[in-house]
């Protein structure tokens, strides 16, 4: 991934490999995020199952690198999005490539995310759906962190939480 400074494993697959899951699958798909797609590996696509996204989902004043770390446990090369981040991407791919069951399923066990992070990361995401059922979510699952969701879904005009 060094070739791509941008490119980080992310969504479902970031919570996977932070030991956030809910089911276990034969051969999971890798979620990969970019800001712009690039040429990914022969090698890579060849082996193995994934999905690649370049939505926008934070405005510019947010550094593409932010909230990134190397794989934990394995090689420092593979960047992968924190809990905080990955929250969002998920949320970013509900009716895509994501149910809202499975997403809810993996939701209800975030409990501990650094509410700073989630903070900053909330403040600059752009995509109201993400807002809306970041909310919806933590509101209805009882988290310790709906408040701070609250407060920027309905700063972007996030209604009452009704997804």
């Amino acid at each position: 991934m060094r070739r791509h400074p941008g490119l980080h494993v992310g969504g479902k697959t970031a919570l996977l490999w932070r030991g956030i899951r809910h089911n276990v699958t034969v051969r999971e798909t890798i979620t990969l995020w970019d800001e712009q797609r690039a040429l990914l590996s022969s090698w890579f696509t060849d082996r193995l199952e994934s999905v690649y996204q370049t939505t926008p989902l934070f405005d510019a004043q947010m550094p593409s690198d932010d909230d990134l770390q190397p794989w934990p446990g394995g090689r420092p090369e593979v960047v992968v999005s924190v809990p905080e981040r990955a929250l969002l991407q998920l949320l970013r791919d509900v009716g895509k490539t994501k149910t809202l069951q499975d997403s809810r399923n993996l939701v209800e066990r975030m409990h501990n995310l650094h509410l700073p992070v989630l903070d900053k990361l909330l403040a600059h995401t752009t995509r109201i759906k993400v807002l809306r059922l970041t909310r919806f979510l933590s509101e209805k699952l009882g988290l310790p962190w709906a408040q701070v969701a609250r407060t920027h879904s309905e700063s972007m005009g996030g209604g009452h939480g009704d997804a």
